[in-house]
């Protein structure tokens, strides 16, 4: 399709210098042709453009779904290259309890007797979880696993004492104080004492106790009832994961199963509701990157 333009003829011919052009013809058919097209398809095929537009919508979010990465490691912002950072990322991944989850129980004050019995059956069924790697559920001194951990650490504290206390512990060491160190704890055995014997199968040299006294010192390893609130109506679960990283996902993934295993928790108590509490770095990254991912979502 043609379509002619003439130009404009002046008032007065005679003040014009430019004088009289002929007829312009301007090339507009394809345009026209994609133009019709578009307003013929949208008046007379609205449906089609709706499905449209909501595939092209469907494609946008699945794109920014799956391309979104929420990184939770902080070193990751820095360069790479560099051994200080790599040394940092070591100290954080192997040396800080980034894998932990803190568990609680809260129940009323008049259930604290009830609690102390179900506290038992939480810890065993906290051990069945896939996830979980380790419990700890009171004093190190009360299961096995706790005491071969107490026995492998205790070498490693022993090279944090102080000097002069290092040279007192090593002294344990030569054959004539062993030897009477035995002999004591033989004469302690028959006169009916059991102490020496659990003495003789967790610190068989000596050199265990000291290692432990500073940590003892600081810590409550040595209370009556260890993670437990003093009016003893909360008592409090230490739980190391199983994950492998601490990505926003892996946690968002782990925070799942931990959230069904809580909703389950539960059974078998006997008494008021029972709170079922847990903290920690996944607990704190699968939230925020939630809320974040919402936000991010929402604002585009």
């Amino acid at each position: 399709m043609e379509r002619v333009v003439l130009n404009a003829l002046p008032k007065n011919p005679k003040s014009s210098s430019i004088g009289i052009l002929g007829p312009v013809r301007v090339e507009c058919g394809s345009f026209m042709r994609i133009s019709d097209f578009i307003a013929r398809t949208i008046t007379q095929r609205r449906a089609l453009v709706w499905c449209g537009v909501g595939v092209l919508i469907i494609f946008c979010v699945a794109i920014l779904v799956t391309s979104l990465r929420l990184d939770s490691e902080v070193f990751n912002v820095l360069p790479a290259r560099f051994s200080s950072v790599q040394g940092l990322k070591i100290y954080d991944r192997d040396f800080e309890q980034t894998r932990e989850l803190t568990f609680a129980l809260l129940c009323n004050p008049n259930d604290v007797d009830k609690l102390e019995e179900f506290a038992p059956v939480f810890a065993e069924r906290l051990r069945q979880q896939p996830w979980c790697a380790r419990v700890l559920a009171g004093s190190p001194m009360a299961t096995p696993d706790g005491i071969r951990d107490l026995q492998s650490i205790a070498v490693p504290l022993l090279l944090n004492l102080e000097p002069h206390v290092f040279d007192e512990t090593m002294s344990i060491l030569q054959p004539d104080k062993i030897r009477d160190r035995l002999h004591r704890l033989r004469q302690q055995i028959e006169a009916g004492s059991p102490r020496p014997e659990f003495e003789l199968s967790f610190d068989p040299l000596g050199l265990i106790a000291p290692a432990l006294k500073p940590f003892a010192e600081s810590t409550v390893i040595e209370q009556e009832q260890p993670l437990t609130s003093p009016d003893r109506n909360m008592r409090i679960f230490l739980v190391v994961t199983n994950q492998t990283t601490v990505s926003a996902f892996e946690c968002q993934r782990l925070m799942r199963r931990v959230n069904e295993f809580g909703a389950t928790a539960a059974e078998g108590w006997e008494g008021a509701p029972l709170q079922v509490l847990v903290t920690g770095r996944p607990a704190f990254v699968s939230e925020i990157s939630l809320s974040m991912r919402y936000d991010v979502v929402a604002t585009l």
